[in-house]
């Protein structure tokens, strides 16, 4: 169980590295540090291919924000029998 426990742990941290990286990345309302990228461009085909993006990385977080719920439920649930 010990090492069931530490293989679970280190999932769970690197979800959550993933999830950081995410949420730093995606473009906010008002572009936050996803204006980092460059993606400062305001066309037509610009706009439309941005939304694919940007709705892929949104999908992909809420995603990984589920498997770190349940990894981490898991998780405490056999922390707790040992």
């Amino acid at each position: 169980m010990i090492v069931v426990s530490t293989i679970l742990a280190v999932v769970d941290i690197l979800i959550c590295i993933a999830i950081i990286a995410l949420v730093v990345v995606q473009e906010g309302h008002d572009r936050g540090l996803g204006a980092l990228g460059g993606s400062t461009m305001d066309t037509f085909f610009s706009k439309h291919s941005g939304r694919s993006k940007e709705e892929k990385q949104k999908k992909l977080t809420l995603i990984l924000t589920i498997a770190f719920v349940i990894v981490t439920v898991v998780l405490y649930a056999l922390i707790s029998k040992i």
